[in-house]
């Protein structure tokens, strides 16, 4: 379903966080699925992921997003797949963005 988010920029569209955690979820099932994984919003290939967590653990925080029309989600204490790195919750927030060149997306939150 799209939902019109107009804002300064004028009329934008997006799809709930619903879609976007069938996204998500269907990436965690099957991480050799996500460079072919579209975006549930603007249809752009592939979708990004980024985790980040406590040193030397497999949980954390999961990111989800779309560089090509900067929607996403934020998932928090989620497993993250072995095929995946955990960044360094330790690290400043502004060198982990840049380190995997997270961009200012918006979350989704309904």
């Amino acid at each position: 379903m799209m939902i019109e988010n107009t804002d300064a920029g004028g009329p934008r569209y997006r799809v709930g966080r619903a879609i976007w955690l069938e996204v998500f979820s269907g990436i965690i099932n099957d991480p050799a699925s996500l460079p072919q994984t579209s975006c549930p919003n603007c249809a752009a290939v592939p979708v990004r992921v980024a985790f980040i967590g406590p040193p030397g653990t497999s949980a954390g925080s999961g990111l989800l997003w779309c560089d090509a029309c900067l929607f996403g989600i934020s998932l928090s204490r989620m497993n993250v797949p072995n095929e995946f790195e955990v960044m360094s919750s330790s690290t400043p927030v502004g060198d982990i963005l840049e380190t995997a060149s997270i961009p200012d997306f918006e979350v989704i939150w309904e």
